[in-house]
């Protein structure tokens, strides 16, 4: 094994994409430091505290109840889901979601669980909201809506 490069408890925390695993009624069982980075949250604060809809806006939230949960129960998975997530000042992070939902553990000790992959969309497009504000007023710039805080940078 080459020591140059890390161990796989570093990959799982610093990966490039934000890793959850939560339960099948959304409470967060593991968090990995990217996610806690964009969120503005502790691993504390997330794991075992919150259900992931109470990061979602009320739209993606009722999306999730009335789409995702339903599509999990019957097909196991949902891909390339573009979605907002809140951080803890209640800024909309836009992200891309995959979700795989496993079977983990055996006989008396199995349970289900859903990881979820989360990542950034950082795009030079303008956001709609950005371009309605803009025509309202036109001195304003259309740019995009969410920046990562300095804690998003490692």
């Amino acid at each position: 094994m080459d020591a140059t490069l890390p161990a796989d408890a570093a990959l799982y925390e610093d990966a490039a994409c934000g890793l959850l695993l939560t339960d099948t009624a959304g409470l967060v069982l593991r968090a990995n430091a990217t996610v806690c980075g964009w969120l503005g949250f502790s691993q504390d604060e997330l794991v075992g505290q919150m259900r992931i809809q109470e990061r979602l806006p009320i739209g993606a939230r009722l999306f999730h109840q009335t789409h995702c949960t339903p599509i999990l129960q019957m097909q196991g998975s949902l891909a390339e889901l573009q979605i907002d997530m809140l951080d803890r000042a209640g800024v909309r992070v836009p992200m891309l979601v995959n979700i795989q939902r496993r079977r983990r553990g055996d006989g008396d000790d199995a349970r289900v669980v859903d990881e979820w992959a989360l990542f950034v969309v950082r795009t030079a497009a303008p956001t709609s909201a950005n371009c309605w504000r803009r025509a309202r007023a036109p001195s304003a710039p259309c740019r995009p809506s969410w920046k990562p805080s300095s804690s998003c940078v490692h």
